[in-house]
């Protein structure tokens, strides 16, 4: 971790987000925690995977006993500690100094919009995430111009779309 303790900070930004889950969820939130509870009219048309992956995730945490919405909610979490992964890959292709690195996690990682879509479930952490990742294949195929960087931006590209429409 001494060359890499970007990753020391992303971990700890997942920490904080986990006990930052929104205690005062949204309308939207509770929406979708009922779908992906119930297993009913999951594939709505502006979100459409998003309710079926809540659904397995709460299928699969269920033993648990914790509540769905929390379950939901470190879904979350943990595509909002991918979506700062992915973003540390893409600049640790630009730039090599681990202070700037760290900067620009805490900076992405800290913001409003990014700190409330990692807390709370509403379906846009996750489209980000695919969104991202389409942006590292596009660096990645611009550095090596392979043609399954293509494939794979494009399938990231979809799947993002998939999760949510604003990825249009």
């Amino acid at each position: 971790f001494k060359t890499h303790y970007s990753y020391l900070l992303i971990i700890a930004l997942g920490i904080l987000y986990t006990i930052l889950l929104s205690n005062n969820p949204t309308g939207d939130s509770f929406s979708n925690a009922y779908l992906s509870i119930s297993g009913k009219d999951m594939f709505m048309p502006h979100h459409l995977l998003y309710s079926f992956l809540g659904f397995l995730f709460v299928k699969a945490f269920s033993f648990t006993g914790i509540s769905a919405i929390k379950i939901l909610q470190m879904t979350n979490v943990l595509f909002a500690c991918g979506s700062l992964l992915v973003i540390r890959r893409m600049f640790k292709r630009i730039h090599k100094e681990e202070p700037l690195i760290c900067s620009a996690i805490l900076f992405c990682g800290s913001c409003f919009g990014f700190l409330r879509f990692a807390t709370d479930n509403e379906c846009y952490i996750v489209p980000l995430f695919f969104t991202l990742l389409t942006l590292y294949y596009m660096q990645t195929f611009l550095i090596e111009n392979k043609m399954s960087r293509i494939i794979k931006m494009s399938i990231c590209l979809v799947v993002g779309c998939l999760f949510h429409q604003i990825v249009i």
